[in-house]
Formats: C-alpha cells, sequence, structure tokens
C-alpha cells in the first residue's frame, strides 16, 4: 500500500488553504533495496521554527533584542512576538481544519474526503518556514506543518479501538489519549491538542511540556497525572507578557478532556475576532494587513534570508559548512555512481521533481515491490511467534514444578518373612511281624527261661 505519509500530504496538498499552511509534496519515491521511501518537497528557506527561534541554544537566535527591550528591562527574557504566535495559531488551525473535514466550510456542500488524518506529532521543529503570505503578515516567514511520518488516516466508522493504535509521537507533544489509550481514541480533538501545544511552546520557548505526569514512564505518576486530569501550565512571565484572550484559548486546545477542547471551526473564529481591525486591539500591533516592508516585522524578527545552497552550486564551492552543523570540518563528497539511494525514473512517483504522477500505476508497482518483504515478514513473524509460544510454555511448566510441594517419599518397604522350610512328612517304615508297642506303654517284662537242669 502507499505509505500513509505520501498518501495523506497529496490528499491535503490541493485543498484551499492547504498551500500555505502544509508543506506540499511535489513527488515521492520507493528505495526497494532500503525498504524506504524519499519525499520530495517544496523549498522552506527558513528551515524549521525551532532553529529559526534557537530553541536549543545553539543555533542563531532570531528574534530581534530591539523589541523586547521593556520586557529585557522587567526582566523577561526576549519572547516570540505575540503578533506572530497568532499567525502560527491560525495557519495551524486551519491545518487542522483540513484534515478533519478537507475544506475550510464548517458545513460544506460536498465533503472532499470523510477520513480523518491524525497527524501525531505536532512540536516545533516540525513546523517549516516559508517564503511570506502576501495576504496578510507580509513581513513574517509562513510556517507550514510537515512531517506526517507519524500519522494515521482514521475512515468514518472505523471499527478499531485506541488500543490498536500504536504509541507514537514526541514526548512532551503527546496528547494524553494518545499516551494512554484509556482515555479515548484519536480523533480531530487530537490534533487540536497538538495545535495547542505548538502555540504553548512558543509562549514558554521550549519544544512541548515533558512535566506532565501522564507522560511519565513511571506506573504510579502516570495514574496520579491522569486523576488529576493535569494540564500545561503558563508561567507568571508569560501571563505578563501575552494577551489574555491568547492564552485562554491555548489553555482550552490543552484541556484534558477532549469534549472540552474546541473546534478548529472554534477557534480560527475566535483567532479572527481577537486579530481584525488594526492596530487598535493590541494583539496584533496592525501587523496582520500591514505592508511588507513595515518596520516593524525586522524589528521583532530577522528575516534575512541567507541561501546557502543556492540552486546551481556545487557543494565543493562551499568553503565552510552552513551554521548548526556541529562543527563540521569540510563539505561531504557528493553522491557517486555507486549510491545505494537510486533515483531511477521506473520508480513510482513520476519523474524526479516533476508533479505525483498516477498513484493507481504507482500502488500496482509498490504493491509487486513489497509482496515479497511482505511474505518474509509473515514467515517471520510466524517463526518468533512459534519460538514465544515455546518459551511461555517452558515458563510456565517451570512455574508449575516451583509452585507444587515436593511429593513425600513413601516408607520404605519391610522385607518380606521368610518362610519356614516345609515340615517332611513323616517317613512310614514297612510293619514287622511285631508291632511295635505303644510309647505310652511301659517296655515289656523280662521273662525268665527255665534254667535246664545241670548235666551231671
Amino acid at each position: 500500500m502507499i505509505p500513509v505519509e505520501v498518501l495523506a500530504m497529496f490528499r491535503l496538498r490541493s485543498r484551499v488553504g492547504a498551500p500555505e499552511s502544509i508543506v506540499k509534496i511535489r513527488n515521492w519515491r520507493i528505495i526497494a533495496a532500503e525498504r524506504r521511501h524519499r519525499l520530495y518537497l517544496e523549498f522552506c528557506p527558513y528551515g524549521d521554527l525551532y532553529d529559526f527561534l534557537g530553541l536549543d541554544g545553539r543555533h542563531g537566535y532570531q528574534l530581534s533584542r530591539e523589541s523586547n527591550e521593556g520586557s529585557l528591562a522587567a526582566g523577561f527574557p526576549a519572547r516570540v512576538p505575540e503578533p506572530y504566535i497568532w499567525h502560527t495559531f491560525e495557519l495551524m488551525a486551519t491545518a487542522g481544519m483540513l484534515m478533519e473535514k478537507g475544506e475550510l466550510d464548517p458545513e460544506p456542500m460536498e465533503i472532499a474526503f470523510r477520513d480523518l488524518i491524525a497527524h501525531r506529532d505536532y512540536k516545533v521543529s516540525n513546523l517549516f518556514l516559508g517564503l511570506p503570505l502576501e495576504r496578510r503578515y507580509r513581513g513574517y516567514p509562513t510556517p507550514e506543518l510537515g512531517d506526517f511520518g507519524f500519522a494515521v488516516i482514521i475512515p468514518e466508522g472505523d471499527k478499531r479501538k485506541a488500543s490498536d493504535f500504536n504509541r507514537a509521537g514526541t514526548p512532551g507533544g503527546m496528547a494524553p489519549e494518545t499516551v494512554n489509550p484509556v482515555l479515548g481514541m484519536t480523533t480531530s480533538a487530537t490534533n487540536c491538542w497538538g495545535v495547542g501545544i505548538v502555540i504553548w511552546s512558543l509562549i514558554e520557548l521550549k519544544e512541548g511540556d515533558e512535566g506532565m505526569c501522564w507522560g511519565s514512564k513511571n506506573r504510579e505518576k502516570r495514574a496520579e497525572g491522569v486523576a488529576s486530569k493535569e494540564e500545561p501550565q503558563f508561567s507568571d512571565d508569560s501571563r505578563e507578557q501575552y494577551s489574555t484572550e491568547l492564552l485562554e484559548l491555548v489553555a482550552e486546545c490543552l484541556s484534558f478532556d477532549q469534549a472540552d477542547r474546541p473546534t478548529f471551526w472554534d477557534v480560527l473564529k475566535r483567532i479572527r475576532r481577537y486579530t481584525r481591525g488594526g492596530s487598535e486591539n493590541g494583539r496584533t500591533w496592525g501587523l496582520r494587513d500591514a505592508d511588507k516592508g513595515a518596520p516593524a516585522f525586522k524589528r521583532d524578527m530577522r528575516t534575512d534570508i541567507v541561501d546557502k545552497w543556492a540552486l546551481g552550486s556545487r557543494l565543493r564551492e562551499l568553503r565552510r559548512p552552513p551554521d548548526g552543523l556541529g562543527g563540521l570540518g569540510g563539505m561531504p563528497d557528493p553522491p557517486g555512481a555507486d549510491d545505494s539511494s537510486s533515483d531511477n525514473d521506473s520508480e513510482p512517483g513520476g519523474d524526479l521533481g516533476a508533479e505525483v504522477g498516477d498513484l493507481v500505476a504507482a500502488q500496482e508497482v509498490w504493491d509487486a515491490t513489497l509482496k515479497g518483504f511482505e511474505e518474509d515478514e509473515a514467515a517471520e513473524k510466524a517463526a518468533a511467534e512459534k519460538r514465544a509460544a515455546k518459551e511461555r510454555a517452558a515458563l510456565d511448566e517451570k512455574a508449575a514444578k516451583a509452585q507444587k510441594p515436593p511429593a513425600k517419599k513413601p516408607p520404605a518397604k519391610k522385607p518380606p518373612a521368610k518362610e519356614p522350610p516345609p515340615k517332611k512328612a513323616p517317613v512310614k517304615r514297612k510293619a514287622t511281624t511285631q508291632q511295635a508297642a505303644p510309647a505310652s506303654a511301659s517296655p515289656p517284662k523280662r521273662q525268665r527261661l527255665p534254667r535246664k537242669a545241670k548235666e551231671k
């Protein structure tokens, strides 16, 4: 099947409002030997918002200190200008509504698609900065949502349960129901929480809030956070720096319960109500409709573009690497002929640099390419399950033996008594002329014979 990342971005790129809020996909390519895909996206000259603002402390800090003199004097750190936060908020809400309905009309005559696209990886480093818009905030880089690598597409009436989806995202930027599926199914409200954590990050100059107990790996802390319905909080400095309307709307988006979060249509309506009308409302300082050359744009943020990768230049001609590459000593050599990442035009996605081609034809090639891989994976999975079952059986047998009391030894058997030898039968003697006298009778008296007369 087509990678979800490709399919999601392809569905969104032609919708009204997408070119200014979502990074545009131009092409994609399968690298079958490495079992991965490559995306060709629009060029965003300012990089990502995380590096642009220097939130890691290593890159050049792009906020102008001049616009924050009052804050610095009061002891506050330099802050992102509130008009730029409203600008980012509006574009992210626009992207969220498109991922829900495919339309910016809350009740369209015909819905473009009924499948929800859940991004699941909202964070400052996934907002890429394109050229300024021509209609509003003309002097600010345009934040666009990108990196749909963790996205899922949930069809209308999907029978899957929340536990059927894997846990994906970045710690500190995951909605409660994404961390703990027991709290509910992934919905458009999950995207709303993601937008809220991005704006919270701009306000607090952090990437996400990793202090949430319900996101802890510790089971007891996680249970405590769920029970208390913990939500990200604003610092006292932020409450002094930014308007109440902005903080309250962000807090609603970050509500623990999905039912308490606003819809994207409600978010858009409130943003437009708070930011339209010129400078008298004090929230956008008149920069929403100001000309590109208005001094306030450059006073608030440095927006000069230095293209270190100009089209037509060669890597070897660059004498030093761009800033932020960690002290790389020299430029890497260009890929040679033996480079494993093929750009063969016969692979799905169309010609290099062209618009996305026929997805049906690409689907057929993709399926044929992955069929062998799927069979191998199924065989490996079956073998792994068989090994696991065998190991479980051995463990169960071992546990059963450990729990069974030792059998008592039977008493030793006494040797059988020796039988007395059989009595010999008395020997019968032949009867004589004289019968033996009975044993009880006294011995017979001797008879005296008469003496013979002596011969004279």
